[in-house]
This record gives structure tokens, sequence and C-alpha cells, in this order.
């Protein structure tokens, strides 16, 4: 059954043709994902305000390509899910885990006031600007310059 984010569910039945015949074909169900990346949970400080992210590091990684994965407006967490939407759709996780699997490092966090992420001492989310989104970003990008949380992933000449 594949689970639909009101809750519902919804039966999945595949059939493979094979040219001769049409044949139903089951899933292979893993109690364990493997997985070919290591996931690093982060946490920084940026002008006060404390910054909770996870980095996805393929474990292949050559240090040829790293995405920087921003969640979209509103309350949407490092995952993409909103409290202002029924159920999880996880997808910014499902996109980060695709790019892993394809040797893709990313960096994907909680904005200031979202998730385990903390704004300033005595601030609040109204009084979060572009200027702040912009700035974490900045410094994420940074982080990943260095190479203390993730590889470089482009070069300035």
């Amino acid at each position: 059954m594949a689970s639909l984010n009101k809750g519902s569910e919804l039966p999945l039945v595949l059939y493979r043709n094979t040219g001769r015949n049409v044949e139903k074909v089951l899933p292979k169900v893993q109690t364990q994902t493997p997985i070919g990346y290591k996931s690093v949970e982060v946490t920084t400080q940026q002008n006060g305000a404390t910054l909770s992210g996870t980095c996805f590091q393929p474990l292949n990684d050559d240090k040829s390509v790293a995405v920087l994965i921003i969640s979209g407006s509103g309350p949407t967490d490092r995952d993409g899910n909103s409290p202002l939407l029924p159920g999880k759709s996880n997808t910014l996780l499902q996109l980060a885990d695709s790019l892993a699997h394809y040797g893709i490092a990313s960096l994907r966090y909680d904005k200031r006031v979202i998730g385990k992420s903390k704004p300033p001492p005595g601030t609040s989310e109204a009084d979060m600007t572009l200027n702040d989104i912009a700035a974490d970003a900045r410094r994420d990008v940074r982080l990943a310059e260095d190479g203390s949380v993730i590889k470089p992933f482009y070069h300035r000449s």
C-alpha cells in the first residue's frame, strides 16, 4: 500500500510486460534501506541565531559536486514539511536522498525559527528579513567552501 499525504492508502500494483505475457511484479520489501552516504547533523551560529541542518555526504564522494538546499517560504523545515499543510511530504529529504545516491552531497537546514533552529535572543519570526535568510545561505556556502561541513563544491578562480 502507498500512503498518501492525508493518511489514506492506495494499493500499488505493478505489472511487467515481457512481450509474451504480463506478470504481476511484487515489490521487494526491505526492512532497512541501504544507503551509500553518511548523514551528519550540523549546528552553527549566525549573528546570534542557532541554525541546525543535515548534510548528506556520499561515501564515494570525490569532492566534485554539492548542493545547498534552501527550504521554501513560510514555516517549511529542512525536509520540506510545513505545519500549515496536512501530512509530511519530505520533498527536500527525498531530493537530498536522491542526490546522494547519484554521488552529489547536499546541505539543507531549518530557517531561523523553524525546526531545531532558533532565532537570536529577543527576536521572533516577525523580525526575520530576507537579508537574514540570504546571510544564512551565504554562511552555508562558506561552510561548504572551507570543507568544515561538506566538501567544497565549486572553485573560485
